[in-house]
């Protein structure tokens, strides 16, 4: 008998970026960069202060319309739609500086994340319509269990602006799961927590991806990154300058001269 011979064919890349560029007047931000990320990955972003980490996200994500190249999801061009129709086809994001509705409560902060998901009309909110209760009764049970998920459940009815630190980014985070991304974009999540505080990030975001989330991050620390992710893309004046596993990236010259200012030999 014959073996069965099958030609197995790698799963097709979430996201392709594709010579992607942004320029500000005169200001190369990011210049050709070229990536993918596989579904169900963590990959990290990093490189130094001013190396355009931030600018990707924004190009992403819609905020900026980009200079030249290609944003794909799922097979999908990006470029031309806007941030909502972006976050609508199942990617959102968390920020450097936290942002979330100060005089809300923890569990309406997550409510708000929910908002793609409802389907009433104006007039049917303002006729308070069998419907729409029933599906604000939804978002709310919804939301409890993003809290509980996250660890935040005893703190629903706190308002969002009194939790520590670390926690306003675990909250911040919860409301971008929220809409049930299929890609959640981390712009520095650890910056500003403690050891055991990015221990818990680690633990949470490694856990969001089992269950089916793909995840990138830019990142400052080195130690916390390098323990987490699958992969890595360095930038360096909007450029990429290495990409591969975190061993890989330990040992790379330029790298090392892009950080540290070594001559690279």
């Amino acid at each position: 008998m014959e073996p069965v011979i099958t030609d197995s064919q790698p799963a097709p890349p979430l996201l392709v970026l594709s010579d992607l560029s942004m320029a500000f007047g005169g200001l190369v931000a990011v210049d050709r960069v070229t990536t993918r990320v596989a579904d169900g990955q963590i990959k990290g972003l990093i490189g130094p202060n001013g190396a355009g980490k931030t600018t990707v996200f924004n190009l992403v994500t819609g905020i900026y319309p980009p200079s030249g190249g290609h944003v794909e999801f799922g097979g999908e061009r990006l470029i031309g739609l806007e941030p909502h129709e972006i976050a609508a086809r199942g990617i959102t994001r968390t920020f450097q500086n936290v942002r979330l509705f100060a005089h809300m409560s923890v569990l309406e902060n997550v409510m708000v994340g929910l908002h793609l998901q409802t389907r009433a009309g104006l007039l049917a909110a303002a006729l308070r319509t069998r419907a729409t209760r029933r599906e604000e009764a939804r978002i709310h049970a919804d939301a409890r269990d993003l809290l509980d998920e996250v660890g935040l459940a005893g703190r629903a009815g706190d308002r969002a602006t009194d939790l520590p630190f670390g926690l306003q980014r675990t909250l911040e985070i919860a409301r971008a799961l929220a809409a049930r991304p299929r890609l959640l974009l981390l712009d520095e999540p650890a910056a500003g927590l403690t050891a055991p505080e990015r221990r818990r990030l680690g633990s949470l975001i490694r856990r969001i991806r089992d269950d089916g989330t793909t995840i990138v991050l830019v990142e400052h620390d080195m130690e916390f990154v390098m323990g987490l992710v699958d992969e890595l893309l360095v930038l360096d004046h909007g450029s990429v300058i290495a990409e591969g596993t975190p061993a890989e990236i330990q040992s790379d010259a330029s790298v090392i001269a892009a950080y540290l200012g070594a001559p690279e030999r």
